[in-house]
């Protein structure tokens, strides 16, 4: 686990209609729901597609990437027994490939190297004994010899 990032309390064991987002994490996938109908992404899960009404929904997997929408830095705890010994970044993050879904995650960065617009990519880890998502900055590819 990052030290960035506080360990926070792990998903329940049944989370209702998040439940197939947190059975591909735990599988080092990432995976949001998405209307057969209209193509439209559900996220939030609901049993009908708000654009359209279909009710034919599939969790379909994601690439892992995105771009950072926007994010805040957190100096201090907000939930019991989850102490903060130093602040942490926590964004919201435009997955590539699924238009119009944006995802709450925890990213894995100084607060000072955080920039909205920045690259990331999804890296997945064990905090209570349960698998998360965790975002990082994209690693610029290295330049070829020349």
């Amino acid at each position: 686990m990052s030290a960035r990032t506080p360990e926070f309390p792990a998903p329940p064991l049944d989370a209702g209609v998040f439940q197939p987002f947190w059975d591909a994490v735990a599988e080092d996938r990432l995976a949001l729901p998405r209307c057969q109908s209209c193509g439209r992404w559900v996220w939030y899960p609901a049993p009908r597609c708000p654009s359209c009404g279909g009710e034919q929904i599939d969790w379909t997997p994601l690439a892992g990437t995105g771009t950072l929408f926007t994010y805040t830095v957190v100096h201090r705890a907000f939930l019991p027994g989850v102490p903060v010994t130093e602040p942490f970044v926590t964004g919201l993050v435009e997955l590539d490939g699924a238009p119009g879904a944006r995802l709450v995650a925890n990213l894995d960065a100084a607060p000072e190297k955080v920039l909205v617009g920045m690259r990331l990519r999804v890296r997945f880890e064990t905090a209570a004994g349960r698998r998360r998502p965790v975002f990082e900055p994209e690693e610029a590819p290295a330049s070829l010899p020349a």
